[in-house]
């Protein structure tokens, strides 16, 4: 299913964002499209490549408006290719990918933007929790659905 958009459509969502907003002309929109699995080939009529949370609400409601169907990109691994779809506005959460941790104590939290990768999550506090205290930690990540944040709190296993 393709999707055309005008010019000046595309450029109304530009001007609400400070992220890089790709269409099928752009030299980076078939870079910006892979996802994790190969296997899946789709042609997103517009790529948000959202940089905060007033990115992504612009970029919602231009969808809304412009009636297009909405795939969300974190990390790219849907294996199924949930995260694209044709002729549809791709929010690519990648460029929002701030990993925060707070080791000031022993039992230390950390708080990551929806584009972060688990495994850089995992591996960025650990490096800044379990070296620095010696502790074997589990990542337990909790969603808000209100506000849409994410949060992820290290926490000392037992007996491991």
């Amino acid at each position: 299913m393709t999707t055309q958009l005008s010019p000046s459509t595309v450029d109304r969502l530009r001007s609400s964002m400070r992220g890089e907003v790709l269409t099928p002309g752009d030299a980076a929109y078939d870079e910006a499209r892979k996802i994790w699995n190969g296997d899946i080939d789709r042609r997103p009529a517009v790529i948000a490549r959202c940089a905060s949370v007033d990115d992504v609400k612009a970029a919602l409601a231009f969808g809304r408006a412009s009636g297009l169907r909405i795939a969300v990109k974190g990390g790219g691994h849907s294996f199924p290719g949930h995260s694209i779809a044709d002729g549809a506005l791709m929010l690519d959460l990648r460029p929002m990918n701030k990993v925060d941790v707070d080791a000031a104590n022993r039992r230390g939290s950390a708080e990551f933007q929806c584009g972060a990768p688990l495994g850089r999550v995992r591996i960025y506090s650990a490096r800044r929790l379990c070296w620095r205290y010696s502790l074997p930690v589990c990542a337990q990540i909790r969603h808000s659905r209100r506000t849409g944040d994410a949060s992820c709190r290290q926490t000392p296993t037992r007996g491991d």
